[in-house]
């Protein structure tokens, strides 16, 4: 009984042609996540210091809003994604979870420590379950949307928004819906 949501026409007609629901994502949004942490999280993201205990609140924040179907119907852009992209989403996701559980919480405060030591890496694959090549990519993705976000700040303080409509673009190259991606979304 979860998933029934008011009925607005406009916003169901806005679904259906692949634009997305903002207002009933925002909604959603602000159902599962404090004032206080959204605005916290939005400044640490604008000042690109995230961290993997911030992905990992995110990343539950959304889990909490319903399927990841549903959540990727509401983001104009996305409507392109396919059921194949969005199971791969959800297992990636729960992988990196499964690192980032296991990490110290001086590592996840500190992601340049796992980039910096083979041994943390190694250590966090082990207790994991899963590879030192899936640790390393977990980390060079943090680092990498640290780097993105930075440029995206300079780009937006220079006056222009970056439009989300290349969004379906890089998806069909890419064959998959890139957890950052869903993550970087869910904050705007």
């Amino acid at each position: 009984m979860e998933d029934l949501e008011p009925f607005y026409p406009n916003r169901m007609a806005g679904r259906i042609l692949g634009m997305g629901d903002v207002l009933s994502f925002g909604e959603k949004a602000q159902e599962v996540m404090r004032q206080e942490d959204a605005e916290e999280l939005q400044q640490k993201i604008m000042s690109a210091n995230f961290d993997f205990n911030d992905f990992l609140k995110q990343t539950r924040a959304v889990a909490k809003m319903g399927s990841m179907t549903r959540v990727i119907g509401m983001i104009p852009g996305m409507a392109k994604v396919t059921p194949a992209q969005v199971r791969d989403a959800e297992k990636n996701l729960k992988i990196m979870e499964a690192m980032i559980e296991v990490m110290t919480p001086e590592e996840r405060e500190k992601p340049e420590l796992l980039a910096e030591s083979p041994e943390r890496r190694k250590r966090v694959a082990q207790a994991s379950g899963k590879t030192e090549q899936q640790v390393s990519q977990l980390v060079a993705q943090l680092l990498q949307m640290r780097v993105r976000m930075k440029n995206l700040m300079g780009v937006m303080e220079g006056g222009s928004i970056p439009s989300l409509s290349n969004l379906e673009d890089a998806l069909k190259t890419e064959q998959k819906v890139p957890c950052a991606c869903i993550f970087f979304l869910c904050m705007l």
